[in-house]
């Protein structure tokens, strides 16, 4: 169980998703995805929350494969949650863009 750690991992985690190294990001939007299937689901939330915000393509890019990776590890209901909250219609016009990347 990973969730008692999620915590002190998050943050810095979070912070490669915007490393200017794809691989890094990369690793980074995986080892998310990995903690998020293990059941810190709270964290799926705060990467969409991430889109919302105003960023450059490198964070937008790694807060989408974050959110990928989570996706992918997930239970269907927790994805089809996810998936809804992506396709919303009311976000603001810079999020639009996080969430294209996303697919």
């Amino acid at each position: 169980e990973l969730s008692p750690f999620f915590a002190v991992l998050r943050p810095p985690l979070e912070a490669l998703l915007s490393h200017p190294n794809p691989g890094v990001r990369d690793a980074a939007a995986q080892a998310i995805g990995a903690l998020v299937g293990e059941g810190a689901a709270a964290s799926s939330s705060d990467l969409l929350a991430r889109l919302d915000a105003q960023q450059d393509g490198a964070e937008i890019e790694g807060t989408a494969q974050g959110i990928a990776a989570a996706m992918a590890s997930v239970s269907e209901e927790t994805r089809a949650e996810m998936l809804a909250e992506l396709l919303r219609q009311d976000i603001p016009k810079h999020g639009r863009l996080g969430r294209l990347c996303v697919f």
